[in-house]
C-alpha cells in the first residue's frame, strides 16, 4: 500500500492510494473523489472487506509520511486504535473496526 502525493501552494495533498492485495492491484485517484479526505476513506473501506479479515497490510514510509494522512481518516473509521511507537515512530497498528473485524497494519 503506498499513497502518492503533490504540494499546491505550500498544501502536500494526496492523489493516489494504490494498493497490492497478492493477486490484484487497485488504484485509488483524487480525481475520482470530492476531496483527498474521501479518497482515503473509500481506500480504507475497500481494505474493511471481510475477506481481508486477519491480512497484514504493509504501507510504504507509513511511519515517516503516509501516516500524517493516514492516522486521522483510521481513528475516524475505528472503534479501536492500538498502535506500538518507537523511536517516536508507528511501527506497529492495529486497527479494529467490530468485533468480528480485525485489520492489522505493520509497518
Amino acid at each position: 500500500m503506498d499513497l502518492e502525493t503533490f504540494t499546491n501552494n505550500g498544501i502536500v495533498i494526496p492523489y493516489r492510494f494504490s494498493i497490492f492485495d497478492g493477486q490484484h492491484s487497485y488504484s485509488f485517484y483524487l480525481s475520482d473523489y470530492n476531496s483527498s479526505d474521501q479518497m482515503l476513506i473509500e481506500t480504507v473501506k475497500f481494505l474493511m472487506k471481510r475477506k481481508y479479515t486477519g491480512y497484514k497490510i504493509y504501507l510504504h514510509n507509513f511511519s515517516n509520511f503516509d501516516g500524517i494522512f493516514l492516522i486521522r481518516i483510521l481513528s475516524s473509521l475505528s472503534d479501536k486504535i492500538k498502535p506500538i511507537i518507537r523511536d517516536n515512530r508507528i511501527i506497529d497498528l492495529n486497527l479494529i473496526k467490530i468485533v468480528y473485524f480485525t485489520l492489522e497494519i505493520l509497518i
